[in-house]
């Protein structure tokens, strides 16, 4: 796993986790309104994009690690008949 790929991965979600924890802590003073409804949808759709960015920002760059892996991978010469 490379270290730029994970933490930018990392600080993303931590950063709609933030966002989400600060949405649902909003209050209204009249009590439960559709803005408030709002905040709360939205802060629970943070919630959700947070885990969402960590699971496909870190399998993506695993899979980039595995693809960079066998392109260093020397050829196979099993099958070609001998030069000379």
């Amino acid at each position: 796993m490379t270290i730029v790929g994970a933490v930018i991965t990392i600080t993303t979600g931590l950063a709609f986790l933030l966002a989400g924890l600060n949405m649902v802590a909003l209050r209204s003073q009249s009590g439960n309104t559709v803005a408030e409804l709002f905040d709360q949808a939205m802060g629970i759709f943070c919630f959700g994009m947070a885990g969402l960015v960590l699971l496909v920002g870190l399998a993506l760059d695993r899979l980039l690690v595995m693809a960079a892996a066998t392109e260093r991978r020397p050829k196979s010469t099993a099958g070609e008949a001998p030069k000379g």
